[in-house]
């Protein structure tokens, strides 16, 4: 990482490194905890060492645990389930701490569902796990049939209902928040005794 920071002079970082497989996560914790938080801090120890101190975390709805209303809004309980969560969730206490401490401006964004491609690039994974991946071969044909599980959602035909985000609407969201950050830092640190989570 000090190579990259040596070579390119970096004045801020969108940090969208994580595993996100959930049932990876409760196999094997150990990597989501070393990718998401041990990692991480190596991260932010270097930024400080290059003098940089804006970021835009690419965290996941998953910090909430199961939703006890929806919407889930940023006042919802904060108690993750798996993981994934978990360890998502502690580094972005990191960076709360990291920002008392040495001053690190930053902002979380959260979200579930990220899908799509742009132009240039698609998605190419060797374990795929995800709705929308699954149903491309379906619909290209390379596959006879597309299997959903669950069947006792509070709907039609049992199935559970999904909101998806754009990959590109994701990116831009991003650039947004970072250009914004200094008009709009996280509510813990306008209220630092009511740490709320991100906009």
């Amino acid at each position: 990482m000090r190579i990259i920071f040596q070579i390119h002079p970096i004045g801020a970082v969108i940090h969208f490194a994580a595993d996100t497989n959930v049932e990876s996560s409760m196999i094997d914790p150990g990597q989501f905890f070393n990718n998401d938080v041990a990692d991480g801090i190596i991260l932010l120890d270097v930024m400080r060492e290059f003098g940089c101190n804006r970021m835009i975390c690419s965290s996941t709805a998953a910090i909430y645990g199961e939703p006890r209303y929806n919407p889930v809004d940023e006042n919802h309980s904060k108690l993750p389930v798996n993981p994934h969560g978990e360890s998502k969730l502690m580094f972005e206490k990191i960076l709360d701490w990291y920002h008392k401490a040495y001053g690190l401006k930053f902002n979380v964004l959260r979200y579930f569902n990220a899908a799509g491609a742009s132009k240039k690039s698609g998605e190419a994974k060797r374990i795929v796990s995800l709705l929308i991946p699954l149903i491309i071969p379906v619909l290209l044909g390379q596959k006879e049939r597309l299997q959903i599980f669950g069947n006792d959602y509070p709907v039609k035909d049992g199935t559970c209902i999904r909101d998806y985000i754009h990959v590109l609407n994701l990116a831009e969201a991003h650039i947004q928040a970072l250009k914004n950050l200094d008009k709009h830092p996280p509510r813990w640190q306008v209220q630092p005794r009511q740490w709320t989570g991100v906009f």
